[in-house]
């Protein structure tokens, strides 16, 4: 098998896996520089993270934020 094939049955692990690309070279043992190099390579897209097997919509992935805002100025002047 060539190193070409290796990587891309390393590649098709990685999609499968829905880790980021850097989680999944730690994991795999595959420097992050390595894995981007035969991205840009085979030429595939730029996105880190690997596509789930099914889409999510947005309300399985919306998070409500409420974010508060509380200070108090204390004037200097007499």
């Amino acid at each position: 098998m060539t190193r070409a094939e290796e990587m891309r049955e390393l590649f098709a692990r990685w999609r499968e896996s829905g880790q980021s690309l850097m989680a999944f070279g730690k994991a795999e043992g595959v420097s992050y520089a390595k894995l981007l190099y035969w991205r840009r390579k085979f030429g595939e897209g730029s996105d880190d993270q690997a596509q789930p097997a099914e889409k999510s919509t947005a309300a399985d992935t919306f998070v409500p934020l409420q974010i508060g805002l509380f200070w108090t100025v204390q004037s200097s002047f007499r």
